[in-house]
């Protein structure tokens, strides 16, 4: 499966989506990302796709077992328990927010255990997606209220 990936000097595509050289993502992983996007412009008339990060201080991270007690034990559950109640979330119109999404859940030296994610929503319920969204604010309020403001 590595066919699928072009190298050149400045960047690789993978039938022509750009990717970052310095990180390595699985054909799979990639293949998925990339049916997910498709599905979402199949689905939806235009598509508003946000890229948000989840994470854990890392002074929390220093104390495993105390990560441990605060979360449960998952991270996993706790992104599944955000992702369960934003499909409840009701929009301006009173209706729950359409989406598609990715998530990948990682452990590194400089950031910690985090969860990547992108997100791909109907454009017509969510034009614009700020800072100063209600939607985004629900989103981080409700991951900072899941960790105990950890998060």
């Amino acid at each position: 499966m590595r066919d699928n990936i072009i190298k050149s000097k400045t960047v690789s595509t993978f039938k022509y989506h750009a990717i970052n050289n310095t990180y390595d993502l699985s054909t799979n992983k990639l293949t998925t990302l990339l049916n997910t996007k498709n599905n979402a412009l199949d689905t939806f008339d235009t598509v508003t796709a946000i890229r948000l990060d989840f994470g854990i201080k890392t002074e929390l991270q220093r104390d495993p077992d105390y990560m441990h007690l605060l979360l449960d034990g998952n991270i996993q559950d706790l992104f599944n328990t955000l992702t369960n109640r934003i499909r409840r979330k009701k929009d301006k119109n009173g209706n729950t927010y359409q989406f598609l999404m990715n998530w990948k859940v990682e452990d590194s030296k400089s950031k910690g255990l985090h969860i990547h994610t992108v997100w791909y929503f109907n454009q017509s319920q969510l034009p614009t997606f700020t800072l100063k969204s209600q939607l985004y604010k629900f989103m981080r309020d409700l991951w900072q209220d899941l960790t105990h403001d950890y998060g």
